[in-house]
């Protein structure tokens, strides 16, 4: 491929990709790319400006990846998992009060949102353009999609009141839950000057009315 740099000596890229500076260079250089595809997209992010940014030369950015498409992928997967993994570090309580649980669920919703992270941003811009060849970024966006859906819709069944047993409608409300977490953060980013904390609140009252009526029609059937 074009730019391409294939390295004479393949344990050289798997030392460069261990510890110690080329595990900083690396990390260095996925937050770079990340911070610069959600503000220029896919076509607008160039190796050129990943090593301006970076402060690494094209030459060390081949040693990690062999083209663009790899690295924004990796660097989309990087941004992600380091989200979540800051989202989880404080373990959730066994729910005792399922109005109380969602509640929190979307007030947190309404916290990540408002803080913008890039990969969402540039996620989002995947999902809308329209390709003929699909980049490797989008597919793993949208993979990350579909398994944060299952996720959620695993929670809201195993949460669900008994009568409400049945996997389509925890799968109904992760998907709700999905479409507004997407929506918040599409407001915030436009600078619509949303409440985001009272529309969370909003959210979570019309979900809880939905369940309690779901959850007498199924009673009186």
């Amino acid at each position: 491929m074009h730019g391409t740099i294939t390295p004479e000596n393949p344990e050289v890229v798997l030392s460069r990709q261990a510890g110690g500076r080329g595990a900083q260079s690396r990390r260095r250089l996925l937050e770079s790319t990340l911070g610069l595809a959600a503000e220029r997209g896919y076509d607008g992010t160039s190796i050129a400006q990943i090593s301006e940014r970076s402060g690494l030369p094209a030459s060390s950015i081949y040693w990690f990846f062999v083209n663009k498409d790899e690295l924004l992928a990796a660097a989309l997967e990087h941004g992600m998992a380091s989200w979540f993994e800051s989202m989880m570090e404080t373990r959730e309580e066994p729910v005792t009060d399922l109005s109380d649980a969602v509640h929190d669920r979307f007030r947190r919703a309404a916290q990540a949102a408002a803080q913008a992270p890039p990969f969402w941003q540039f996620g989002l811009m995947l999902i809308l353009e329209d390709r003929l060849e699909e980049p490797e970024a989008r597919r793993r966006f949208r993979e990350a999609h579909r398994g944060a859906l299952d996720f959620l819709a695993s929670w809201w069944t195993a949460e669900l009141p008994a009568a409400l047993s049945d996997p389509s409608y925890g799968r109904r409300l992760a998907e709700l839950q999905v479409a507004v977490i997407d929506a918040m953060y599409v407001a915030n980013i436009a600078g619509r000057g949303w409440d985001l904390e009272r529309l969370s609140a909003t959210v979570s009252r019309s979900i809880m009315a939905q369940i309690e009526a779901w959850e007498r029609d199924a009673l009186t059937d």
